[in-house]
């Protein structure tokens, strides 16, 4: 990564199709191409100092997240389950509920596709998007089972999925998609929880596992704290030391002042990365409290910083005022091509219907299925055979 952060630029100008547009990578969108993410930033608090655990894809960013590793990976390559404990296994022995739930109809959960030598067991807590919605809709009331899990993870559509008549695309934000789905997709997630009757008792947390690829003018930081397993890559070529780049996060609850914008501050502190998640709810649900039960072994989950310095209101002062929010934008349909490339993350979690569908532990084989489903139409064509 080049100190001025020019390597994204010099990349993408290298390919054909960047040679004539390279000025497209350092570009944005404003407020008014999105609103949603923009409008929730400066109603609650945005993190302008939140790094990708690691300067590498979807997968060993998200590892990142739900172990406090990537276990030695620094690409989305051969799309072999990670068989490392996740904080869902930690939260299954310490008794606290728990639930991911994604937007997809016959894709499995990323999660679950990434973990499953992990999760298989736990299968039951993986559930549809809507039952989400559902659980935080349900009246306030002293059933646990009627309310949203103690900590609750929600995926966007990764991956283009055949639907009645259409096709139903991605919705994570993520190029080259339209990003008006992402939009429509976090506004959807954010009013389901504005709406909820126990709102005051939820923290929702918006972020991203890494960048996409576009530029960013701040360079990641260095001296990372190595994580546990796999300090140094597989390859011996990372030690990382080195985080990601700058991804947006977004902190949204009643106790947050509008308007707040947080780093860590700290004399010697490391920055917001996604172990602090992690950290968060180790202190939160005292997990690391008791010998006998380890939590996560990582020493990067150790020093991170956690989120309860964003929550400043009291109980007397708490901010009752969520702006109703929706998507500006709107998709016409015709934004996106069934000729639109397939990436590694959209074939990875591809692959993972593969072993799904026929129970297959031969992981090479399903990779080498995924890696033959190009386009958005081989992949609908695919799901649908196995739809019938």
């Amino acid at each position: 990564v080049a100190a001025d952060m020019s390597g994204f630029l010099k990349d993408y100008a290298s390919t054909a199709a960047g040679a004539a547009s390279a000025g497209q990578i350092m570009q944005s969108y404003g407020s008014q191409d999105a609103n949603v993410i923009n409008q929730l930033a400066r109603s609650f608090a945005v993190c302008d100092r939140w790094f990708a655990s690691a300067p590498s894809q979807t997968w060993p960013n998200r590892g990142f997240v739900h172990t406090g590793s990537s276990d030695g990976h620094i690409n989305n390559d051969d799309y072999e389950p990670y068989d490392i404990p996740t904080i869902f296994n930690v939260l299954q022995a310490r008794g606290k509920s728990w639930g991911v739930f994604h937007n997809t109809t016959l894709i499995p959960s990323l999660t679950f596709v990434q973990f499953s030598p992990r999760l298989l067991p736990l299968a039951s807590n993986f559930h549809a998007y809507e039952t989400f919605k559902e659980l935080c809709g349900a009246a306030a009331t002293a059933d646990p089972s009627l309310k949203l899990p103690a900590y609750s993870f929600v995926e966007p559509r990764f991956t283009p999925e055949p639907a009645f008549l259409k096709m139903d695309y991605p919705n994570d934000y993520h190029p080259p998609h339209n990003v008006c789905r992402g939009e429509q997709f976090l506004a959807d997630v954010y009013q389901a929880v504005r709406n909820c009757p126990y709102r005051d008792s939820i923290l929702l947390v918006i972020t991203f596992d890494e960048h996409g690829g576009c530029y960013d003018h701040v360079p990641p930081t260095t001296g990372a704290m190595a994580p546990q397993p796999g300090a140094v890559s597989r390859d011996g070529s990372f030690d990382f030391s080195r985080y990601g780049v700058r991804v947006p996060a977004i902190v949204i609850s009643s106790y947050v002042q509008p308007g707040t914008v947080f780093r860590a501050n700290e004399p010697g502190e490391p920055p917001f990365d996604h172990t602090s998640i992690l950290a968060t709810l180790r202190d939160w649900f005292d997990l690391g409290a008791d010998p006998q039960n380890s939590f996560l072994p990582s020493p990067r989950i150790q020093k991170a910083p956690t989120l309860d310095r964003v929550l400043t209101l009291s109980d007397q002062n708490k901010n009752i005022n969520w702006p109703d929010i929706s998507a500006a934008c709107v998709v016409d349909g015709t934004d996106e091509s069934p000729q639109t490339p397939l990436n590694d993350v959209q074939r990875s979690l591809l692959a993972g219907v593969v072993r799904q569908n026929t129970g297959s532990t031969d992981f090479t084989a399903a990779a080498q299925q995924a890696r033959s489903m190009i386009t958005y139409e081989h992949a609908g064509s695919f799901l649908s055979a196995r739809a019938l």
